[in-house]
């Protein structure tokens, strides 16, 4: 199904992701008009594989974060799946290592605890980075939106 939707459109998936993700800011800039304490929602894509995808992403200034296979040889590691069109940025990525295109590098090869532990330090490093600019983030969205208001109102006064 994904892959015939691609095929009408390259940005089929994008778009419907796009438009579900703008419902979300419209969720927040609606929290921030009512000045409530928690307004900020945690989106999280858990299959980003094509580069259209990686592109948005960027382009929106997510975190990406690799999940590697590390050094275990991986089953039918050289099937024909590996040359598939959705395997490109993972390929390109798993060639070029930890520095390449990525903000976080998680190599799942030791077992659930040390998976679970990294997944941890990245939630936590993601959320301390940026836990500095929210509150005065909210403060300038919250202007902006008062700011739109104000413009909306005089408009339809007009």
């Amino acid at each position: 199904m994904g892959e015939t939707a691609r095929g009408i459109d390259p940005d089929h998936w994008i778009k419907a992701w796009q438009k579900e993700f703008e419902s979300y800011q419209d969720k927040e800039s609606d929290l921030i008009r009512e000045d409530k304490k928690h307004w900020e929602y945690l989106v999280i894509v858990d299959d980003c594989r094509y580069l259209n995808e990686i592109a948005l992403c960027k382009d929106l200034n997510a975190h990406l974060c690799f999940i590697s296979h590390g050094p275990r040889e991986l089953e039918d590691h050289y099937g024909n799946w590996r040359n598939h069109e959705s395997e490109e940025w993972a390929n390109e990525v798993e060639d070029n290592g930890q520095d390449y295109d990525v903000e976080h590098w998680i190599e799942n090869h030791n077992g659930i605890k040390t998976y679970e532990r990294m997944i941890r330090e990245v939630y936590y490093q993601v959320s301390k980075t940026e836990a500095v600019s929210i509150a005065s983030m909210k403060k300038t969205i919250k202007k902006l939106l008062d700011m739109l208001d104000d413009e909306e109102t005089k408009d339809s006064d007009n």
